[in-house]
């Protein structure tokens, strides 16, 4: 089972539960096969963790944007790139975020 058709079923569940009053939470979790715990998390406002940026992400969803861009060009002329020259472009996108130069920590090799 993967997360993708995991959070089609909760979405049917969160449905479910809205659309029939008498319908709870554990039955409409149950209908679906997931846990009534993360239905109730759900319907109380608690967003899936595939929507949630980590609190460690060096890269802003647009600078990793323009990073997969850049090494797209970079592949549509044919031009190899590699992590080096990757890491290289990310700590540059990467150090915008920081207005202390000194606080940067580079980016780590994965």
């Amino acid at each position: 089972m993967d997360r993708f058709d995991r959070e089609e079923r909760i979405q049917r569940a969160l449905i479910a539960y809205r659309a029939d009053p008498d319908h709870n939470i554990s039955n409409a979790a149950v209908d679906e096969g997931i846990s009534a715990v993360t239905l109730w998390d759900r319907v109380h406002g608690r967003q899936p963790k595939l929507f949630n940026r980590p609190n460690h992400a060096k890269l802003t969803v647009e600078q990793e944007r323009v990073l997969a861009q850049h090494t797209l060009r970079l592949q549509q002329q044919l031009r190899p790139i590699n992590y080096k020259e990757l890491r290289v472009v990310a700590n540059a996108l990467a150090m915008e975020n920081y207005n202390d130069p000194t606080s940067f920590n580079p980016v780590g090799q994965n």
